[in-house]
C-alpha cells in the first residue's frame, strides 16, 4: 500500500522543484527526504524520479501519481467535512498559522470573538512563514495559513489549496518626522535615499525592488529588516527610509506615513485551506472571523507590528 505521508513529499516535490527545496519547507534532511521517495518508489514498483544533474525530474507515472494524490487528499478533507456538517455544531480544533502581522492585528482578534461566539471551538496559533507554512498546511498539521501576496512579485506556489482573501492593502512610505513636504510623494525624488529592504529573497524585499523599479530606479539598500517597529525605529534614528504595509505599522508618532507615486504593489492578504475542507462548520466559522477582521482593518482599525 503506498504511504500518504511519503506520496505528500511526492506532490510537494513536483511544486518545488528539488529535494534540497522540499526539504527545506518541511524540516527534514535531503536524505531523509530522497529515502522516503525511494521507499515510494518501491511500494509503486514503477521509476518515479528521473536524475537530471543535481536535479530530479519526475516521470510520467509519477505525475499522474501526484494528481491522484491531491484528488484523495482533497476528498479525504471533504470527508471530514461532511462528517462534522453531520453534528451542526461549531467545535473541536482549528490550527491556524500566520505570519506576526497578520496573527497580531486580524488572527488574534477574530479568535478571541470565536472565543465569545463559539465556547466549544479551540483555535491555537502557530507562526508561520508562508513559503514554510503550505507544506504544513498540506500535511494536516495545520488547518488554516494566513498568508501574503504582493502585486507584480511571483507569489509562492499553492496549487491545490483554496484562497480567501481576507484584506488588499497598501505599502506606505515611512520617513522621519521632520521630513515635510507634499503628498504624496513622488518615489523618483527619493532615488538617492539610504533604503531599509526586507531580508533579502522574501516577497516583502522584491514589493520595494518593483515599486522602485516601477519609478526608474534601483534602491540603495543600507540596511535589511523584517520586524516593523526596527525599520520604524531606523526610520526615526534617520538611517534610512522604508516601505511598510498598513497593517504592520505600530502606530509610532515618531516617524511619518505617506503614499507614494507612483503606487507601490499592494499587499495581499489571504487565508488558505486545503480544498474541500471550508465546508467544515468550525472552519467556516474561522475563515468568517478572519474576513471579519480583514474589513474591519482595511476601514482603518489600528494593527500592530511585525512585518514577516
Amino acid at each position: 500500500m503506498l504511504d500518504l505521508r511519503r506520496l505528500r513529499l511526492l506532490s510537494e516535490l513536483a511544486r518545488r522543484g528539488t529535494i534540497a527545496e522540499v526539504a527545506r519547507v518541511v524540516g527534514y534532511t535531503p536524505s531523509a527526504i530522497s529515502q522516503s521517495l525511494l521507499q515510494l518508489e518501491h511500494e509503486a514498483g514503477v521509476p518515479l524520479l528521473e536524475r537530471d544533474g543535481r536535479r530530479v525530474r519526475l516521470t510520467p507515472a509519477a505525475h499522474g501519481l501526484v494528481a491522484r494524490t491531491d484528488r484523495v487528499l482533497a476528498e479525504l478533507d471533504a470527508a471530514e467535512a461532511e462528517l462534522a456538517a453531520e453534528h451542526g455544531t461549531v467545535r473541536g480544533t482549528v490550527v491556524i498559522g500566520s505570519f506576526p502581522s497578520a496573527a497580531a492585528g486580524l488572527v488574534v482578534p477574530a479568535v478571541a470573538d470565536l472565543c465569545e461566539r463559539h465556547p466549544e471551538l479551540y483555535c491555537p496559533v502557530v507562526e508561520h512563514e508562508p513559503e514554510d507554512g503550505i507544506p504544513v498546511l498540506r500535511s494536516g498539521e495545520l488547518d488554516v495559513l494566513v498568508s501574503e501576496s504582493y502585486e507584480g512579485v511571483p507569489a509562492v506556489p499553492t496549487g491545490g489549496l483554496e484562497a480567501h482573501e481576507l484584506l488588499s492593502e497598501p505599502l506606505l512610505l515611512v520617513l522621519p518626522r521632520e521630513a515635510a513636504g507634499p503628498e504624496p510623494v513622488a518615489l523618483e525624488s527619493l532615488a538617492g535615499a539610504p533604503w531599509i529592504a526586507g531580508l533579502a529573497g522574501t516577497q516583502f524585499a522584491a514589493a520595494l525592488d518593483v515599486a522602485c523599479r516601477q519609478a526608474g530606479f534601483t534602491p540603495q539598500i543600507v540596511h535589511r529588516a523584517d520586524d516593523a517597529r526596527l525599520i520604524e525605529t531606523l526610520v526615526e534614528s534617520g538611517l534610512g527610509i522604508a516601505l511598510l504595509p498598513a497593517l504592520a505599522r505600530t502606530g509610532s508618532e515618531a516617524v511619518r506615513l505617506a503614499e507614494a507615486t507612483p503606487a507601490p504593489p499592494r499587499r495581499h492578504v489571504t487565508a488558505l485551506v486545503r480544498s474541500g475542507a471550508a465546508r467544515r462548520p468550525s472552519l467556516a466559522a474561522v475563515l468568517k472571523a478572519l474576513m471579519r477582521q480583514g474589513s474591519a482593518a482595511a476601514a482603518g482599525a489600528p494593527a500592530a507590528g511585525a512585518l514577516a
